[in-house]
């Protein structure tokens, strides 16, 4: 767990960073059960925010790059989202690994209020800001809205969402 604690302190320190990419989509051919994959990307240096979907499942991370040494357990943390310098919105997400190279900070629910973030940050025209609260741990970066609307058009539609309806209680 100490070295959780040196990963966010240190990935905290890159507060601020600036990512001029332009978002990346791919949309993978159906699987033998007709299940289509679709990852929406745009990234910088060090750090980067992903959008991953099929018909069953929804990922928004911010995905950050760690060290060999690092070692990343799963942690309730909170995803903030910002476009254009509106309102912030909150999701519930992890901190986890990604993968062998990267941890992220992931909300990974497929409701309204992701569908949500998604849809504002295809009407970004300047930037999308993100952070994650980590315990007492914040980080943040900011990334481009280069091409926004066309991936987020492609995961709401491949992926079924654009007629998700709020749960009911």
């Amino acid at each position: 767990m100490q070295k959780f604690g040196l990963l966010v302190i240190g990935a905290s320190m890159l507060v601020g960073i600036d990512a001029h990419a332009e978002w990346t989509v791919k949309v993978e051919e159906p699987d033998v059960f007709g299940n289509r994959k679709v990852v929406a990307i745009t990234a910088a240096l060090r750090d980067g925010l992903i959008v991953q979907c099929d018909q069953t499942t929804l990922e928004l991370g911010y995905l950050f790059k760690k060290k060999q040494s690092d070692d990343i357990e799963y942690t309730p943390a909170e995803l903030l989202v910002q476009v254009d310098g509106g309102k912030v919105s909150h999701l519930s997400a992890n901190l986890r690994p990604w993968n062998e190279d990267y941890g992220g900070v992931v909300a990974s629910s497929r409701d309204t209020d992701t569908v949500a973030v998604l849809r504002l940050i295809g009407t970004g025209k300047r930037s999308i800001n993100i952070g994650a609260v980590i315990n007492d741990a914040r980080m943040t970066a900011s990334f481009d809205t280069i091409a926004s609307t066309a991936a987020m058009d492609s995961i709401i539609k491949n992926c079924g969402l654009a007629d998700l309806k709020p749960d009911k209680p």
